[in-house]
């Protein structure tokens, strides 16, 4: 029993042996294992709030941007253009289609008008007639020839017979002058067998008067018959009446030269005359054919409905050929395009007190990429002084932005902003830190804690 009992006491103190030597192994291990274990600790440690640091730093002192973000779509910057007519008629042509792009003065519908189209033709050629005559009148009048080349239009079977008929009137005028003349001329030569006459009158009498004077003193002296001297005085009576007769003759002669002369000038001058009277009727004429002309050009182009500027065709009402256009009705409506263009968009009244005029705002638009054209910058120009109400009630501030190009993107020729085109616009506030953008919240926050 003893034995057991001391078999027993060296078995315990073997276990307790082999637990304390469990217990050094244990510590040893654990010592070999945890030596490092702070340094390491505090490297993690710095290094992380190294980093919280600088990005603290880096926060305080980086820019973002701050900004409102809106929508709001692309308009003319003037109203739009309406096409009417103030008469209305028949559709003979529709020429657009809706969303066509058209320049100024393109063709949009066509009216029936073949009257009016017609009567303009005449009245045109009636006019060409009327410069012909006008030329060939004025011509007259200067003594020159008629220059019809400015008339290129004019008809040429109408204008060589207005040559002919030059021709006839100055025909006319020298026939008659040289009729006058020759008239002239046998009466001047009247004149100078009158003359001859005289002359030889003047002699005989020169003559009688001599053989008057000796044969009175012969009958004074009784050497002469009466009845001869009578004679005598009869002979040189007959010479002093021829001679005054041809003394009348001569100076009706003159009297009909004048005459003649003054026929001559006169036949001119009423030449003239009547040319000065036809030219005027003809000018009077012209300047009412002018005016006709000028109705007709005008309802002839009324008949051509054309896009008072380039731009867009919107809300084209009719559709049928042979229709009816009722007196002022709008058969389109035409979206400028060169006008300059701006954004129209809507600023939410919580937004409004940190908006004004003068914002610089980045348009994105719907219908390009913005990431792979961009956005186009632009400046707000107008916010309205109250608010508007929406389609679902919602109040909203209206804006105004003015764009810096009219294209998206770096190509002129491609991504052209047109009216209508859906847009989100942030409007830049200013710039502000990232810190102090992230600790808004939290300013809030307790700005507005313990407050009942």
């Amino acid at each position: 029993m003893i034995k057991d009992l001391f078999a027993s006491r060296q078995d315990g103190g073997a276990e307790d042996e082999r637990a304390a030597d469990d217990l050094r192994y244990l510590a040893a291990s654990v010592e070999l294992a945890e030596p490092t274990a702070p340094n390491d600790f505090r490297s993690v440690t710095f290094a992380i709030a190294a980093v919280v640091t600088a990005l603290l730093v880096w926060a305080g002192v980086a820019n973002i941007h701050a900004v409102t973000r809106t929508k709001g779509e692309v308009a003319p910057s003037s109203s739009l253009r309406t096409v009417q007519h103030p008469t209305g008629g028949v559709i003979k042509d529709i020429l657009v289609e809706e969303g066509q792009l058209v320049n100024e003065g393109d063709p949009l519908v066509a009216l029936v008008g073949d009257g009016v189209v017609e009567d303009l033709r005449q009245a045109r050629e009636k006019q060409q007639t009327l410069y012909a005559r006008e030329e060939r009148f004025r011509a007259f009048i200067e003594g020159r020839e008629p220059d019809f080349s400015h008339l290129a239009n004019a008809d040429a079977r109408y204008i060589e017979e207005q040559k002919k008929t030059f021709r006839s009137m100055r025909g006319a005028l020298i026939e008659e002058r040289e009729v006058i003349a020759e008239q002239r001329r046998q009466k001047n030569q009247m004149l100078q067998a009158l003359k001859e006459q005289a002359e030889t009158i003047a002699s005989n009498l020169k003559i009688a008067e001599e053989i008057y004077e000796r044969r009175k003193s012969l009958l004074a002296e009784g050497y002469l018959p009466r009845i001869q001297f009578l004679e005598t005085e009869r002979n040189l009576n007959d010479l002093k009446g021829a001679a005054k007769q041809i003394d009348r003759d001569i100076e009706l002669a003159h009297t009909a030269l004048a005459e003649y002369d003054q026929r001559l000038d006169l036949q001119e001058a009423k030449a003239r005359d009547n040319a000065y009277v036809a030219l005027d009727n003809i000018t009077a004429e012209i300047a009412q054919n002018k005016e006709t002309i000028e109705k007709l050009e005008a309802r002839a182009r009324s008949l051509t409905l054309e896009s008072p500027v380039r731009g867009l065709v919107k809300g084209l009402s009719v559709n049928s050929l042979g229709g009816v256009i009722g007196p002022g009705q709008i058969i389109a409506e035409i979206v400028p395009l060169d006008d300059e263009l701006i954004v129209e968009i809507k600023i939410s009244p919580k937004d409004i007190g940190k908006i004004h005029a003068g914002h610089a705002v980045d348009v994105k638009f719907s219908a390009y990429d913005y990431s792979r054209f961009g956005s186009v910058r632009g400046e707000l120009t107008y916010v309205s002084a109250t608010t508007f109400s929406g389609a679902g009630g919602e109040r909203y501030y209206r804006g105004k932005v003015s764009l810096d190009k009219n294209y998206v993107g770096s190509d002129p020729s491609r991504n052209i902003i047109i009216p209508g085109m859906t847009v989100m616009a942030d409007i830049i506030l200013g710039d502000r830190t990232l810190l102090a953008h992230i600790l808004s919240p939290a300013r809030k926050v307790a700005e507005s804690a313990f407050k009942e």
